[in-house]
């Protein structure tokens, strides 16, 4: 079973509020982005309005925007809002068997170390780290 999408939809989200700063961007706009449905950009920015890192505005030229600055939203955080706390669970074994004992002992520990070492990583990096090559592109694609 595949990991979510989630946190990469969501960074991507937070990478357009954080190109466009002055405006609020509508679900619809941001959906065309992803490349997904406008129910599943509205359920991701519910999330991030409720974690404070974005503010939502009702009506004809609404939508949302960063209420956070990049440098102030660190990717570790947005994976605790819009993820599943552990990213890889174990499977649930028969523990009277020798050989699931040991695997879950072993297999359990090398697990929570690799999500150890990419919370770590996550927390190293904020959307600002994501704005230049964002605004890059976009400054390309414009000027073509």
């Amino acid at each position: 079973m595949p990991l979510s999408t989630r946190l990469s939809a969501s960074v991507h989200i937070l990478t357009i509020l954080a190109v466009m700063p002055d405006q609020f961007v509508s679900a619809t706009r941001i959906a065309e982005s992803l490349d997904t449905n406008r129910v599943v950009v509205s359920r991701l920015l519910s999330k991030l309005n409720e974690a404070g890192f974005v503010i939502s505005q009702q009506g004809i030229n609404g939508g949302a925007r960063l209420a956070k600055k990049p440098e102030e939203i660190p990717l570790n955080k947005v994976f605790e809002i819009v993820e599943d706390p552990q990213f890889a669970p174990l499977h649930t074994p028969n523990l009277e068997c020798p050989i699931a004992q040991a695997f879950v002992e072993v297999f359990g520990t090398m697990l929570a170390k690799a999500e150890g070492a990419f919370h770590d990583e996550l927390a190293k990096i904020t959307l600002a780290d994501l704005v230049p090559p964002a605004l890059e592109a976009l400054q390309l694609a414009e000027s073509s």
